[in-house]
């Protein structure tokens, strides 16, 4: 209410208020006057999951995917003032394309001995291609409150996760230790002389918890209405914890010459615990050019952009039955850290819109490419190639 009476005093006469000034005022009754949102986005090969400022979570995308995310969110209006922004929202994120990786085994491993031997096949032989899996059976929803403590850019959050699609709830178990697999392999041979295939299904409730705290600057991120181009700096750094612990319906089956199951030799139950710990930082330095009429706000941003990521993922299986063994508890072979980093060239281009008398622009479409170059990290494909968002803020 005072600051849109300082917009009437302006008309008025009685306020000198200058063409920044008059912006810089409509941006922040749009900023408190804003109860609800929406965010659509998309983003391929990031390094992390397309989001708002405020939330997501460290994803790892090694290969040619695209993810996309669907959040509504609502800020109750007693909690948004100067001291900051409590914000309860819903997401859905799934794959929308993964075109998967091609494999080549050139050497067997035996887990008992460790010695290896050659893979004397054909090449096309040896060449195996990672299933992709996409669409409804990848997603994930999420409900969660997060908050933003006013001007210091720091906010936190907490989120139940369910695993909605049925590929969230579904997968192969591979042990981590060669002492298991060799044991798995010893015991198979003799009533069996099969390969074993073990997977496991989570029940339909299943889901899991992620907390995180994010650090955010943003430096002539927005709409300058006194010049038509300038400086832009902004940044983030993000660490958090998810983690799930299910019921798990765990089945073995024997496979034939063809690696293809014929035979099932045991069912149990158990459980499934994954947790991954990560962290994530990116920096863009570029111009903002603003092009167009006086109420188009078109924005075109060529940056440099520095990103790097972390994350420590375990994977534990407990109470798998497996023959001449009995059941079993082991970490997976999903168990892992790594880093990456990476820097390139970038472009932008933003439009805003939705401003009235009173509000500056509240909505934008923005549009976001850059090819990176590894630097450093243990798994460089995650920080290298073609990066591109989309977003549409509402």
């Amino acid at each position: 209410t005072l600051l849109r009476g300082a917009i009437d005093a302006a008309d008025a006469g009685q306020l000198p208020l200058d063409k920044a000034q008059r912006y810089n005022t409509r941006s922040a009754i749009a900023g408190y006057s804003r109860d609800w949102g929406v965010t659509a986005s998309a983003g391929y090969r990031g390094s992390r999951q397309a989001a708002t400022n405020l939330g997501g979570a460290s994803i790892s995308t090694p290969g040619a995917s695209v993810f996309s995310t669907l959040e509504a969110f609502w800020r109750p209006q007693a909690t948004n003032n100067q001291h900051g922004t409590l914000e309860a929202y819903a997401r859905i994120a799934n794959t929308l394309y993964d075109e998967g990786g091609t494999f080549e085994s050139l050497l067997f491993t035996d887990p008992c001995t460790g010695q290896a031997t050659p893979d004397n096949r054909e090449r096309a032989e040896r060449l195996s291609r990672s299933r992709s899996i996409a669409g409804w059976p990848s997603t994930v929803g999420s409900f969660g409150v997060r908050y933003a403590f006013g001007q210091t850019g720091l906010s936190v959050g907490l989120e139940r996760r369910q695993f909605l699609g049925s590929a969230t709830r579904r997968g192969g178990i591979y042990a981590d230790s060669a002492a298991i697999r060799c044991q798995i392999q010893i015991e198979s041979e003799r009533p069996l002389q099969a390969n074993l295939l073990a997977r496991y299904r989570l029940n339909d409730s299943a889901g899991g918890w992620m907390t995180y705290a994010t650090y955010g600057f943003y430096n002539g991120t927005g709409v300058r209405t006194d010049v038509t181009q300038w400086w832009t700096i902004s940044g983030y750094a993000q660490a958090g914890l998810s983690w799930d612990d299910n019921r798990a319906h765990f089945t073995v089956d024997a496979l034939d010459a063809n690696g293809a199951p014929s035979q099932r030799v045991s069912e149990s139950n158990g459980r499934l615990r994954r947790q991954q710990a990560f962290a994530a930082a990116e920096l863009r330095a570029g111009r903002n050019y603003r092009f167009g009429a006086d109420q188009t706000r078109w924005l075109l941003t060529p940056y440099l952009v520095l990103g790097a990521d972390w994350q420590d993922q375990r994977s534990r299986v407990r109470g798998i039955d497996y023959p001449g063994i009995g059941p079993q508890s082991f970490n997976l072979s999903d168990t892992q850290r790594s880093w990456s980093l990476g820097a390139g060239p970038g472009v932008g281009v933003r439009y805003w819109f939705r401003e009235d008398h009173y509000n500056a622009a509240r909505s934008y479409l923005d549009l976001s490419v850059s090819y990176r170059f590894a630097i450093g990290g243990g798994d460089t494909q995650r920080a290298k190639g073609l990066f591109a968002t989309a977003t549409l803020y509402y």
